[in-house]
């Protein structure tokens, strides 16, 4: 009686790299991509053929349940096998053929993600504010934009605004405002901040949404000798599947953006 021939190294590696250890069939049957501990499985059930095309990571359960020989019920087909194994390794190189991969979708919001000041002047993330009289500044609302500058559409989650200034104590003091682009219900109506969040709201490529931040009445030739008007902004961002054209899932990711204030005094 032959012995039975063990799956070649490199094709066992590439039937595992290219699976991402998913199974086909979780994946196929229920939308599920985590990671399975399972077997590699011979398709066409015979265990010598150990052709690459012939393969496919399977699940315990799954494994079991298309090995099995049963009477009643219909199994899993050849044929259902291969399809969700292919499925499953087009969904692979889809996403990894993106301009960005997955690894990489961070690094692309850290780069396109950008707050800044039509009003203002921004010099290396400082909004530079002219006022009248720098020992008592009267209340003062500063207008910036966050800006989409990438080339895809973002839904923003979440907005965190965090910083150290003793007189920002109301959610009434941070206010973000939809301007360019629209909200899922296709309005307009101001978003007030509620907890410091605001919930699926879509900014299209090249746009952006206005932030206003309202500083108190203020002394800023101490303050600033006290405080580095240090704003951090945690935004919480998901790129919907339909921007990869529903190739691959939905993916979400926090990034920080910091800007800094600086007060000076109005030559005019």
């Amino acid at each position: 009686m032959s012995s039975r021939k063990k799956i070649p190294q490199d094709v066992e590696t590439d039937v595992l790299i290219k699976s991402k250890r998913r199974c086909c069939l979780c994946f196929g049957i229920q939308n599920d991509l985590d990671e399975k501990n399972g077997q590699i499985a011979h398709i066409d059930k015979n265990r010598d053929n150990n052709n690459f095309d012939n393969l496919a990571f399977l699940c315990f359960n799954h494994h079991d349940k298309y090995d099995a020989v049963t009477s009643q019920s219909k199994n899993y087909t050849k044929n259902e096998v291969k399809r969700y194994r292919d499925d499953l390794y087009g969904y692979y190189e889809k996403l990894y053929d993106n301009d960005i991969s997955n690894n990489d979708f961070l690094d692309y919001l850290n780069k396109t993600i950008r707050i800044t000041s039509e009003r203002h002047e921004v010099k290396d993330n400082k909004v530079i504010v002219t006022v009248d009289n720098l020992e008592l500044m009267n209340s003062k609302t500063i207008e910036l934009e966050l800006w989409n500058d990438g080339k895809y559409e973002l839904v923003i989650n979440k907005i965190i605004m965090q910083n150290k200034l003793p007189f920002h104590y109301s959610s009434e003091h941070w206010t973000p405002l939809p301007f360019k682009g629209s909200d899922k219900d296709n309005t307009f109506t101001s978003i007030r901040y509620i907890n410091n969040h605001f919930h699926g709201f879509e900014i299209e490529s090249n746009k952006y949404i206005n932030l206003y931040y309202n500083f108190p009445q203020l002394r800023i030739g101490f303050a600033k000798k006290v405080y580095t008007f240090q704003f951090d902004f945690l935004v919480d961002i998901t790129i919907p599947s339909k921007s990869f054209n529903y190739k691959i899932t939905d993916v979400s990711r926090e990034v920080m953006k910091t800007i800094y204030f600086d007060f000076v005094l109005n030559d005019d």
